[in-house]
């Protein structure tokens, strides 16, 4: 009997053990690496955090341009002209104007169109609604984290082709490059990361669909400070519970409708630094669900630890817990047309039974919802966007088990 009572609690340890793992990430002393990580593979890809200055989006009805505000590089819209002075750009009073930053609350919101105005105006660039084509007119200058300053002007993304031309070059004008590029050739991933100093593309991020996670550095403008924290993938949900006297062991409070696609919900609010050194909150779980994934599991999430500059270690306990796994199923098929459109977009998907239609602007608000119930196979529903502002839009289809996304251009 006593045998047996100990191989039942052996293997129920056994079970636990594999239920709840304890998984570090390494970024490194003074987190000089970014690391994309997945639940079911942990770190697909560590990367120096250097190597890059400006990353563009790869996806067609997108325009966003990041800048590398975690390593140091700053960005400013010129002052004293248009494109029409790049041959004689004069930085005269750059002390005082703003630097521009990332989206925090999405990745279609890079420093390069943070200061949009809309629709057609988006920060670089403006959206021409006969050729779909986004032309440049403005010049930036980009202090690198080297110190060096270069002029640096978006010449024009044709969104039909999703082909890129920029240019480069020192403030005098001397080294100027010009590149043109087309972003299908890197639709792998979310964004192709580009070097200024050494004018060359880097392919910085892990395959699209093998990380959920990013951990790096970035500008968190509402504290405002530079920041180490975890950065969501577009198309992954968070819900984060945070109340006090919470158990983190046994807290299973997931709730579909809670999820978020603030890209930093997870962020960097979990740990503080005090005196005597960084401190984990024991009061917040997250609950984390990738919508672009084959098998929707819910992940839970807490940390336990967090290293500093010393080694940059972000220490966590993860779990899949059973009554929250979703069972494998086929990737969802979503498209929308017209695309671009004036009036009203028909959506085609495969989704059946309820779930909720989300659209979300290029600043990753909801513009619209409403929950929709239709059968198996293939479905097609109507959505009425004539007083959605002309622009750039995200459709997601998020049911009980399974999610979805696709982008269209709203016209006029």
């Amino acid at each position: 009997m006593r045998k047996i009572l100990s191989f039942l609690l052996l293997s129920l340890f056994v079970n636990l053990s594999f239920a709840q793992i304890t998984e570090t990430v390494t970024t490194g002393a003074s987190y000089v690496d970014e690391v994309y990580y997945s639940f079911e593979s942990g770190s697909v890809k560590t990367v120096a955090r250097d190597t890059w200055d400006m990353a563009f989006t790869t996806n067609t009805y997108d325009v966003s341009i990041l800048v590398n505000n975690g390593n140091g590089t700053e960005l400013y819209t010129y002052q004293n002209g248009d494109i029409s002075n790049w041959e004689d750009v004069d930085t005269t009073g750059l002390g005082t104007w703003t630097p521009m930053y990332n989206s925090i609350e999405s990745w279609y919101g890079g420093a390069f169109v943070i200061n949009s105005s809309g629709h057609p105006d988006y920060g670089w660039g403006v959206y021409n609604e006969v050729t779909h084509k986004i032309t440049g007119d403005s010049i930036f200058i980009m202090k690198l984290a080297s110190g060096t300053y270069k002029k640096v002007w978006i010449v024009e993304k044709n969104s039909p082709l999703n082909e890129w031309e920029f240019k480069h070059a020192n403030i005098d004008g001397t080294d100027e490059v010009t590149v043109n590029f087309n972003a299908n050739g890197y639709t792998d991933m979310n964004f192709i990361h580009y070097s200024i100093e050494e004018n060359e593309f880097v392919e910085q991020e892990a395959n699209a669909d093998e990380w959920q996670l990013l951990f790096t550095r970035y500008y968190d403008y509402k504290i405002p400070y530079f920041v180490s924290g975890v950065l969501a993938k577009d198309g992954v949900f968070v819900q984060e519970i945070r109340k006090s006297g919470l158990n983190q062991a046994e807290c299973y409070d997931f709730n579909n409708e809670e999820l978020s696609n603030v890209i930093k919900t997870i962020g960097s609010d979990w740990k503080a630094y005090y005196f005597k050194g960084w401190e984990v909150a024991d009061t917040v779980v997250y609950f984390v669900q990738d919508s672009t994934a084959i098998e929707k599991t819910v992940w839970k999430l807490y940390f336990t630890d967090f290293g500093g500059m010393g080694n940059g270690e972000y220490t966590f306990i993860k779990e899949a817990p059973e009554g929250m796994k979703i069972d494998k199923v086929n990737k969802t098929f979503t498209t929308v047309y017209p695309n671009p459109v004036e009036n009203t977009v028909n959506l085609i998907y495969d989704i059946d039974g309820s779930c909720v239609l989300s659209i979300y602007n290029i600043s990753g608000q909801i513009v619209y919802k409403e929950n929709i119930n239709h059968n198996e196979h293939l479905n097609k529903h109507q959505i009425n966007v004539e007083n959605l502002p002309a622009g750039f839009y995200n459709i997601i289809l998020r049911g009980e088990q399974i999610s979805s996304s696709t982008k269209f251009i709203k016209n006029k």
